[in-house]
């Protein structure tokens, strides 16, 4: 939140930004090139809002104090992975903090009747931008998800221990017994000059498991709707809704049939976490090597938060399937030796 006497955006910034009208009293103000959050607006107070990614230094200067909307996810979304900062509890309030509400205390069961819209075609997973002009569906994973190679993503193989290709001929975008693909937080400096926000959720997706339609009969092609696209590096594709700004994907050449979503578009029922779709790692945070130098404090606390999520969601359903068959393979080694 900017403060009552901080100088105000003015009206030139319509020549370098779209505005999206989120809500009655609301709107976002977006990048019309590459799709970056800068600016909420509030009609009613005139308030505005900036969102941190773009700023180049945050520690020191930025205190984080709260989750809002938490209600919205159904099932606590990222609030479970940043509970605290610096030993500091972060507030969670169901909607927006005000003095007629109270914060978020235990659970966060939502209260409202019907958030996601189900979709019942063929078991297809719905995802679509605020807007309605993106709009596509996921299959669940088959054999035809296992019909590529791309070489790792950061967030499982850290680019500078060595060659990301090397084990191209494992999938490692299918988790849970090949039942549920990967899920990601990234905290480059790429993604956070191109969303705006301090971090972002990836899915990792095969393309021929992605349709334009709930049949299955429209298939996926990289351009369709409202996508605008940025080319953020060589041989790095980004693409976004240009009416109202939502990240969609994002794309390289070094793997054309795997394909990051962004989880914020994904109409799970169970929760903004998709956990029956994705499984999600929790051992380290994409890129955070650039995250630390502007926001150390912040990443370390969510790499904490990520850890202690993952290791409840262990207890709760047992390793993943990756894991165990490692520990078979250590058992198997013990018993030769």
């Amino acid at each position: 939140m900017l403060p009552e006497n901080a100088p105000k955006p003015d009206h030139s910034v319509g020549e370098l930004l779209v505005s999206y009208k989120a809500t009655e009293g609301a709107a976002r103000y977006f990048c019309k090139m590459c799709g970056a959050h800068l600016f909420f607006q509030r009609f009613e107070t005139e308030a505005w809002q900036i969102a941190t990614r773009v700023l180049e230094k945050v520690d020191g200067f930025v205190t984080f104090e709260r989750h809002i909307y938490v209600e919205d996810t159904v099932d606590g979304g990222f609030s479970d992975w940043l509970p605290t900062i610096t030993d500091r509890p972060l507030e969670r309030w169901a909607m927006e903090s005000s003095d007629n509400d109270e914060p978020l205390l235990g659970g966060y069961a939502s209260k409202r009747p019907e958030i996601s819209k189900v979709n019942k075609a063929q078991g297809k997973l719905h995802a679509h931008c605020q807007c309605g002009g993106v709009e596509m569906y996921i299959a669940r994973p088959s054999a035809r998800s296992s019909d590529i190679t791309a070489s790792w993503p950061d967030v499982l193989h850290h680019f500078d221990t060595g060659d990301a290709s090397m084990h191209e001929n494992e999938t490692w975008w299918l988790r849970a017994n090949k039942q549920k693909f990967l899920g990601g937080c990234c905290t480059c400096d790429s993604c956070r000059l191109a969303v705006g926000f301090e971090a972002i959720q990836w899915a990792f997706i095969p393309v021929n498991d992605i349709s334009l339609d709930a049949e299955g009969k429209e298939p996926f092609k990289p351009d369709f709707g409202t996508l605008r696209m940025y080319r953020s590096s060589e041989g790095t594709r980004r693409r976004f809704c240009g009416t109202c700004g939502a990240t969609v994907f994002w794309e390289s050449d070094t793997r054309p049939d795997l394909i990051d979503v962004a989880v914020g578009l994904l109409d799970a029922p169970g929760g903004a976490r998709a956990e029956q779709w994705l499984e999600w790692t929790t051992e380290r945070v994409s890129f955070r090597e650039d995250a630390v130098e502007r926001a150390e404090e912040l990443v370390s606390w969510l790499e904490k938060g990520l850890a202690e999520w993952g290791k409840k969601v262990q207890d709760r359903e047992g390793p993943p399937e990756e894991v165990k068959k490692q520990q078979q393979r250590w058992r198997n080694g013990k018993e030769k030796s």
